[in-house]
């Protein structure tokens, strides 16, 4: 994490969507004084959170504010524009154990971001574009290729339904892998992603130009999120009055 924060590249993103952060020998997440951090506002006792949001000092924080979140691996903020905002979301949800019985499901987890989706379509006149970066766990073939276990494919269900029910596309072609296990040389998958509901905003998208020694790859996006301003009429110079 340290890594990252402090790379010479990084200085020039606007926000970082980070899930299963490190922390620092004292217990805490990592700060610096180029970056705002915003942790899960929900009340926890926990010293790690796995959802975390870093946006650059260089963006006015009048331009944004924190969403209030009562779930600990959900982080969001809402940026805005004088005729849009963005909704970012940085989402962690837990892996389901491999041959055991437990129905671990995302639920929970995506109804708390459904809910703000909603509340804020309903309360805002502004359009609004969604971007929702997260460590998912779950394999399906619509993101991460064609040799997916069934049991895998049943598992993502509910990740699915709410892909579909907002319109949300990956940002990765599909197959692109984001996981490299350390342990198993070769053996790779897609469990992270960053999806979107506005794809035609996407300049560029691509695995970032590190891993830090990590075994997820981060990626990098670059958005075209800039007002759409109306154009003002020129006036028109009555000549034919003129001497």
């Amino acid at each position: 994490m340290e890594a990252l924060i402090n790379d010479h590249q990084s200085q020039n993103l606007d926000i970082l969507l980070i899930q299963e952060p490190s922390i620092t020998t004292y217990r805490t997440h990592v700060n610096h004084s180029s970056w705002r951090l915003y942790r899960p506002t929900t009340e926890t006792d926990t010293a790690r959170f796995r959802s975390l949001i870093y946006v650059n000092r260089n963006i006015s924080t009048s331009a944004y504010r924190q969403i209030p979140y009562d779930h600990p691996d959900v982080a969001a903020i809402k940026i805005w524009t004088s005729d849009s905002q963005i909704l970012f979301f940085s989402v962690y949800i837990p892996s389901i154990p491999l041959y055991t019985d437990s129905k671990a499901s995302a639920e929970p987890t995506l109804t708390a971001i459904q809910n703000t989706i909603t509340t804020t379509l309903q309360d805002d006149y502004r359009s609004t574009s969604i971007v929702l970066g997260g460590d998912f766990n779950r394999h399906h073939p619509m993101w991460g290729g064609n040799c997916i276990q069934s049991q895998f494919i049943e598992d993502a269900s509910d990740l699915i339904a709410f892909f579909q029910a907002n319109s949300l596309h990956s940002c990765l072609p599909r197959g692109t892998a984001t996981y490299w296990s350390l342990s198993d040389p070769g053996r790779n998958s897609t469990t992270n992603q960053t999806v979107t509901d506005r794809p035609e905003l996407l300049v560029k998208y691509h695995l970032y130009h590190e891993n830090y020694r990590s075994d997820h790859r981060a990626t990098y996006s670059e958005w075209n999120l800039q007002a759409h301003s109306k154009r003002t009429p020129q006036t028109r110079k009555a000549y034919e009055r003129t001497d």
